[in-house]
């Protein structure tokens, strides 16, 4: 089965070799594993700030910020959700490093992806730029009190390369509405779920089935279930068998 772990993204900016030695100086790259520098930075507009804010330590062709919704409504901003590096006709913001320096940089809200390495993009047959659907499901009864729900995320956008493992990456609002943490397993799907049985689909629910009953179904688009004891009319056994509409 399809499986990948997820991983939550926080509100971070990618900067530019050149913006990264002037927010911090010269020699600021990585900070090994982590995937952040050891700095951190100011978010700031005309009606709000976010503080300690991370920075990646994967340059960038052209430097920007990554925030959630609930940061935008903060900072009276409107930035669209956005893959990597796509900031055309995007909202700015100020970024504030050490010692006051500041730049204005272009902000998006993130598109939730699926990063693939390139062997598990062909044993699933995925192909870089697709869409995709995750399924987030419950370890618990729906009939369960307080137990947590199942959730489809659509529109999950693909990416395949072999510097990200294959991960699941949402942003914190996504994580935290759909109940999942950093490693929480999801069901990757190329189209949507097949639909549970569902025991209402059938109509009527009775002993004796007329013309009537026929010309119901065939108008809501159901099936009669025909059950042993039931009891069907002549004329409503010619019409069902004519329109298909008994199981």
């Amino acid at each position: 089965m399809r499986r990948a772990p997820v991983r939550v993204i926080p509100r971070h900016i990618r900067l530019c070799e050149a913006d990264r030695d002037f927010l911090y100086g010269e020699g600021s790259a990585g900070s090994g594993t982590t995937g952040w520098l050891e700095q951190h930075c100011t978010l700031a507009t005309g009606l709000g700030r976010l503080t300690e804010v991370l920075i990646s330590s994967c340059p960038a062709p052209h430097s920007y910020a990554v925030i959630t919704r609930q940061d935008a409504r903060s900072l009276g901003i409107d930035p669209p959700v956005r893959g990597t590096g796509d900031i055309t006709d995007t909202p700015t913001l100020t970024v504030i490093g050490v010692a006051g320096r500041h730049l204005t940089l272009p902000v998006v809200i993130p598109l939730r992806h699926l990063h693939l390495l390139p062997q598990d993009a062909r044993e699933w047959g995925v192909r870089a730029g697709e869409f995709v659907l995750a399924a987030v499901q419950s370890d618990r009864s729906p009939y369960q009190r307080g137990a947590a729900r199942d959730l489809i995320l659509a529109g999950v956008e693909t990416r395949i390369g072999p510097d990200h493992p294959t991960e699941l990456h949402l942003d914190v609002e996504e994580a935290d509405a759909a109940g999942v943490v950093d490693g929480t397993l999801v069901r990757i799907l190329t189209s949507p779920p097949p639909a549970e049985p569902d025991p209402n689909a059938y109509y009527p629910h009775k002993r004796l089935i007329n013309e009537r009953d026929v010309l119901d179904a065939i108008k809501r688009r159901q099936k009669i279930k025909l059950v042993p004891g039931m009891v069907v009319t002549p004329a409503a056994q010619e019409l069902g068998k004519a329109r298909n509409v008994f199981d």
